[in-house]
């Protein structure tokens, strides 16, 4: 959880259409993640990025194509879509709250340089790999978009689809928040996905 020092940058961001809620991303954010992956044992440094327009448009025409119950329900919870190098993997979602603890929004922070000159199925594959060590025998091949449409706007779309599953959960009752501790969660039934999700595990 981001506790801004500005939260009127955050709030004004909250106002535009969905798709122009995409900027570079601002210091405060730039920290946070620096934090998260010093926590975490990741050496990737976190750096803002420019607003490359043939990035900016596939990135806009993803969101634009999200279903439309999709961005109705988006609509009031995301902060922004933020534009950075370093971030240490695709993408990370996280809220951003004021002094008091109220939320403004969630955010995604995109790591640019993981998508400037991958296609869907290449970056699919990039990503189903990273966890095995590279034999020279042995890989996953991802394909999640058919030739036609093997895009970079497909991989935007697909990554951000999942992001976007974590900006609706928060502070939704759907599923325990994940920036508080255990101890403080409520019972199973409370959440609306959870006991659903333990029955079809």
């Amino acid at each position: 959880m981001i506790y801004t020092q500005s939260p009127l940058q955050w709030e004004s961001i909250t106002q535009r259409p969905l798709d122009e809620r995409i900027q570079s991303a601002p210091q405060e954010l730039i920290d946070f993640i620096q934090q998260y992956n010093a926590a975490t044992g990741n050496p990737a440094v976190p750096q803002t990025a420019a607003l490359d327009s043939e990035f900016l448009a596939d990135l806009q025409s993803a969101i634009r194509e999200l279903p439309e119950p999709v961005k109705l329900k988006l609509s009031p919870r995301l902060a922004g879509v933020f534009l950075m190098t370093g971030v240490g993997s695709s993408a990370v979602t996280d809220v951003v709250a004021r002094a008091d603890g109220s939320l403004i929004g969630a955010v995604v922070a995109l790591d640019v340089e993981v998508f400037m000159h991958a296609k869907a199925n290449a970056w699919a594959s990039w990503r189903e790999n990273t966890p095995f060590i590279q034999d020279g025998v042995h890989s996953v091949q991802a394909i999640i978009a058919e030739e036609a449409e093997n895009s970079r706007k497909a991989a935007l779309q697909f990554v951000l689809l999942h992001e976007f599953g974590h900006v609706l959960t928060a502070n939704s009752h759907l599923m325990p928040n994940w920036w508080i501790s255990p101890q403080n969660f409520q019972s199973t039934s409370t959440y609306q996905f959870l006991p659903f999700s333990c029955r079809h595990a």
